[in-house]
């Protein structure tokens, strides 16, 4: 049997999925996923997902920069919020950063038992899904939504990366197909349909 692929549609679902010992992709495109591979790309050394605005504060010196957005705002306080265009090459090159979010960060932490824990975006689904592919495990796309519910942007991503994994992984998921016959019926203008 080979490795298998699972689409976590939201968070609230997470409950229901084995994670332990499974590569797990966080999709959260709009904001935290796209965020921290803009960052990464542009030179930050690193990047610390937590889930509140208080353990990023435990983080206030010299040796960080400080992300946090909530409901789609920068929180007051913090240097970044949570828009990829912030994380400019100028700003985060050879920098440590600290990020929280409503609905990214959350994510990655609820996938603690993943052997690996990987952002994914549209920016780094090539690279993202090769990946995979080399890795021996299997694999569950989890995405994160909005406050716990479904949103298309995040399941569409899903459905490029299943469809780049599908020859590459079993599939006994209907949110896999579903996500994938998603993104085949609007791959031609993805801008708009998001």
């Amino acid at each position: 049997m080979g490795k298998s692929l699972e689409v976590i549609a939201t968070p609230a679902l997470a409950n229901l999925y084995n994670l332990e010992g499974k590569n797990v992709v966080v999709i959260d495109v709009l904001r935290a996923t796209t965020t921290i591979c803009t960052a990464l790309y542009n030179g930050a050394t690193s990047i610390k997902p937590v889930i509140s605005t208080d353990l990023a504060l435990e983080h206030n010196n010299k040796e960080y920069l400080l992300a946090a957005e909530r409901g789609g705002e920068k929180v007051p306080g913090f240097q970044f919020g949570n828009s990829p265009r912030e994380f400019s090459a100028n700003a985060v090159k050879g920098k440590k950063i600290v990020l929280t979010t409503t609905n990214g960060t959350k994510c990655i932490h609820l996938s603690h038992d993943g052997k690996r824990v990987m952002a994914g975006s549209f920016v780094n689904l090539t690279a993202l899904a090769n990946y995979l592919i080399s890795l021996p495990e299997d694999a569950v796309l989890f995405c994160a939504g909005w406050k716990d519910k479904f949103n298309l942007e995040d399941f569409l991503f899903a459905g490029a990366m299943v469809s780049a994994l599908k020859p590459h992984f079993e599939m006994d998921c209907d949110a896999a197909e579903a996500a994938m016959d998603l993104y085949h019926a609007q791959n031609t203008n993805l801008n708009n349909y998001i």
